[in-house]
């Protein structure tokens, strides 16, 4: 016990812990921090995941299955139980993982995304994941949750999730429902919508006083027009600098948070040349009567491991220096149990308790986090603000191409 509150104390006196991030913390409406698989991996545990962490592990041997989670941190690992699967950070060409852990440490401690994939078409090879792993600095961050990426992104509304195949969204002009790069990319439900068509456009009716717009973003990327109930609009960019090969997923890219409690209705248009890419991930709005909301708690991910990185101290000074951090950790937070396998089949299939087939998100969803709010309204759009894009056709070539 000594020594457990010596590393934790260790640890959090040079300013960066480890945590453990379990296959089973699955993607749920209460947990949307989660992990999302896409169809046809299956969740082992009993005997045949003995030894393993939290006695469980995923595997597909599925052509073209893929896994992606978000968070913040300087260091990301995955550890598997075998397989030669592929592996991407922040949507850069995927690389083979050889061994386990596979590590990718030079990274900024702001938002990432992994996407694991097993590519194999003739089903001979198995990729099976035991955990991730992510060191982050506990000064800078309370925890590992992404800010502006993924549906648990903290700086997005509490609210309903709205994917882009729900029927309330209507689409003019030419649209294609389309897939994700497997290797590099996760669409939140397995598609998004997405137009190369300029003047082509999408509208949604809501009853609700904030409203979130989520996007892929890449360098083939272009504007946006959005306005709400018939205003001038507002150009938001959804694209990286030209020649960034990174992909990004699920992105917060605009939000509106000064509605007043009403029916409105939100437009979004192509506002690029030719060839350009506008798309709609999801939204997430919040409903004229946050009731249904109140109590809602974020599932958060588990404390599970902690590693002392470097630096020394008496247990005294340690022993506070937990005091302190858990204190604040439990005060803002719910743990999450470990999972109880004891009366669990050996092999469930995760798309059973999570999307479903693809996966597939539910047409509303309640979201499990509360927003600790933007203060004063106005848009937001870490599409810009987070990855740093610039002026209209700054990121463009010469001749203005993406």
């Amino acid at each position: 016990m000594f020594f457990a509150l010596f590393t934790l104390g260790y640890a959090l006196a040079q300013n960066t812990i480890s945590i453990r991030i379990d296959d089973s913390e699955l993607y749920t409406p209460a947990n949307q921090n989660g992990i999302q698989y896409s169809s046809s991996w299956v969740q082992h545990s009993g005997n045949e995941a003995k030894g393993q962490y939290r006695g469980t592990f995923s595997s597909t041997s599925t052509a073209n299955a893929s896994a992606i989670f978000f968070f913040q941190g300087s260091s990301v690992s995955s550890y598997y139980v075998s397989g030669n699967g592929y592996v991407s950070i922040d949507g850069r060409p995927a690389q083979q993982m050889n061994e386990s852990p596979w590590t990718e440490s030079d990274l900024d401690d702001e938002d990432h995304q992994i996407v694991i994939s097993q590519p194999d078409s003739s089903g001979a090879k198995v990729l099976e994941l035991d955990y991730f792993e992510v060191v982050y600095n506990v000064r800078e961050h309370p925890d590992v949750h992404p800010s502006s990426i993924g549906p648990g992104g903290t700086h997005a509304p509490q609210a309903l999730i709205i994917d882009n195949t729900d029927k309330k969204i209507k689409y003019e002009g030419t649209w294609t429902n389309s897939p994700p790069d497997v290797q590099r990319s996760f669409y939140f439900g397995g598609t998004q919508h997405t137009t190369t068509t300029p003047g082509s456009s999408l509208s949604f009716t809501f009853n609700g006083t904030a409203i979130s717009y989520f996007s892929d973003q890449r360098a083939e990327n272009g504007w946006a027009l959005i306005s709400v109930d018939g205003d001038e609009g507002e150009r938001v960019s959804t694209f990286l600098p030209f020649k960034d090969r990174r992909w990004f997923s699920q992105v917060l890219c605009w939000s509106k948070t000064d509605l007043k409690a009403g029916t409105h209705v939100i437009k979004i248009s192509h506002d690029d040349k030719p060839g350009s890419h506008v798309s709609l991930d999801f939204f997430k709005y919040t409903p004229s009567s946050g009731s249904d909301f109140s109590q809602l708690q974020a599932k958060h991910i588990s404390l599970a491991a902690v590693v002392g990185l470097a630096g020394a101290g008496v247990a005294i000074v340690c022993g506070a220096w937990v005091l302190f951090w858990l204190h604040r950790y439990h005060r803002g937070t719910r743990n999450e149990a470990t999972p109880d396998i004891s009366d669990k089949s050996e092999t469930s299939s995760i798309a059973d308790r999570t999307f479903g087939p693809v996966p597939q998100a539910p047409a509303a969803t309640p979201a499990g986090r509360a927003w600790s709010g933007f203060g004063e309204s106005r848009r937001a759009s870490p599409c810009e603000s987070h990855h740093t894009v610039r002026p209209p056709d700054v990121n463009r070539d010469p001749e203005g191409n993406v």
